[in-house]
């Protein structure tokens, strides 16, 4: 199951797969006692994994439009496919499910909404000025995540009288991360919606606390990257998903309340980039008008960080997995 690097005594979290203090003593107690096999009989039923869909059978299903040739071995960078919906009209989406076709090689998937023009428009600016003003753009985009698939994750459900908007003619743009284990394979994967019958009672908005204009020393550790986002209307938070690249070595959302004072709602002591998890809160936390959410993520540019790709370059914010990011992405609604 994928790691639990939240820190006891936060949440509580709904799609908490942590071991629970009592699991960690009954498994210390049987390796300190030997590691002896217990009788079979005794063994619970085995999981019985579903070959479909984990939500409601969905409304809509947009796949990538080419299939993907993942090779044999070696490293794969991010690979980035942009589809265009054609639904007419605005949709409300209260159920969402991103499925690989070849999940054995994908480690994760993640989809926003969002113009390619934006993107290609940084890549062909021609002056830093200009340069500039469309990374202003892309930071909007920056709000535009819209779900993700990772490991040991399932389709999303928003609770009940609450959706997300899927925007007449919207793009899609796919985020794919392959991990090659010794044999090719093939995959278009596909994502699902199931769509409300009417406008919901709340709208579900994925946000971001961020911060793109940074430059991190070449051999830093513990480079210290923190952005916020003030909440203008009273509302609620439902999850929180820290996001960064190879540098990333730890991540803290805190809650600035407008009398002053700070709490730490989701401390990550051990980022890890293999293991992107959203976290949900069992009970959305309420944040009244005028509050703002610091998210902070903790970076090791040195040569004492394996997964680091180039301790001697200076590093600032960028889509490659080379260069970095710090966003504090986070579903909530408004009351």
């Amino acid at each position: 199951m994928p790691p639990w690097y939240i820190e006891p005594g936060y949440g509580p979290w709904a799609n908490d797969f942590g071991l629970s203090d009592e699991e960690r003593a009954k498994i210390l107690a049987w390796i300190d006692s030997g590691s002896i096999k217990g009788n079979p009989e005794d063994a619970p039923e085995p999981i019985e994994y579903t070959d479909g869909w984990t939500i409601s059978e969905p409304d809509a299903v947009i796949s990538i439009p080419d299939p993907i040739n993942i090779r044999a071995d070696g490293y794969m960078d991010y690979i980035y496919v942009y589809q265009k919906t054609d639904f007419p009209e605005d949709r409300w989406v209260t159920e969402v499910e991103i499925r690989p076709t070849a999940p054995q090689v994908t480690h994760h998937v993640e989809i926003f909404l969002e113009s390619p023009e934006v993107l290609r428009n940084i890549r062909n600016a021609e002056t830093r000025e200009e340069r500039n003003y469309w990374r202003r753009q892309f930071a909007g985009g920056l709000n535009t995540f819209f779900a993700a698939d990772v490991p040991g994750a399932q389709g999303l459900k928003f609770p009940a009288g609450m959706a997300k908007l899927l925007p007449a003619g919207a793009w899609i743009k796919f985020q794919l991360h392959y991990t090659p284990n010794g044999r090719e394979a093939i995959d278009q994967t596909e994502v699902g919606f199931v769509f409300a019958d009417e406008p919901p009672h709340r709208e579900v908005q994925t946000r971001a606390a961020f911060n793109t204009r940074f430059r991190i020393p070449p051999g830093a550790k513990d480079y210290k990257i923190s952005g916020e986002y003030e909440f203008n209307e009273d509302g609620a938070i439902l999850s929180l998903m820290p996001h960064t690249h190879l540098r990333g070595t730890g991540f803290l959302y805190e809650l600035i309340y407008p009398d002053g004072r700070i709490e730490k709602i989701l401390p990550v002591s051990r980022y890890d980039f293999n293991w992107q998890l959203n976290y949900f809160f069992e009970t959305p936390l309420a944040v009244p008008a005028g509050s703002k959410l610091r998210a902070t993520g903790w970076f090791d540019n040195s040569a004492d960080n394996p997964a680091n790709p180039d301790p001697t370059r200076e590093v600032p914010f960028g889509e490659q997995t080379w260069d970095e990011m710090m966003i504090g992405f986070f579903n909530w609604i408004k009351h």
